[in-house]
């Protein structure tokens, strides 16, 4: 598959995810579901980061370890937040239970294309 089948059907995908949580504050007139769109936006950004700045991927480094190790904490713990606050906010009463369920689904098309976007495109560099 080309690249630009590629972007072209991630977009696609990514507008729908965007459309999902747009509605979920357009439908119920309640405007905080947008919210959600921030953590899954800001996800990858801690693992790309440690990834990049740490030096090697050997195993016997504990200090790039314990990088990667911090990395995929604050990653999981962005996702938990992006799923957390729906849930939070329809027990505040801030929103109402379908208006939750799409946002967590959109914000979860989102987060999966960008994911799917960086592992697709990223220059993998072989070692011999």
């Amino acid at each position: 598959m080309s690249d630009l089948k590629k972007i072209i059907g991630l977009s696609s995908v990514l507008a729908i995810g965007f459309m999902l949580v747009i509605l979920s504050g357009a439908l119920y007139r309640n405007w905080y579901p947008l919210l959600i769109v921030i953590p899954f936006l800001l996800a990858p950004l801690p693992q790309l980061l440690t990834e990049r700045y740490s030096s090697s991927h050997d195993f016997l480094q504990e200090e790039d370890r314990n990088l990667l190790d911090f990395g995929r904490f604050v990653f999981g713990a962005t996702i938990s937040t992006g799923f957390a606050l729906p849930i939070v906010f329809v027990n505040v009463s801030l929103t109402n239970i379908p208006a939750a369920v799409m946002s967590c689904i959109g914000g979860f098309i989102i987060f999966l294309v960008i994911t799917t976007y960086s592992q697709a495109f990223a220059a993998h560099e072989e070692e011999f």
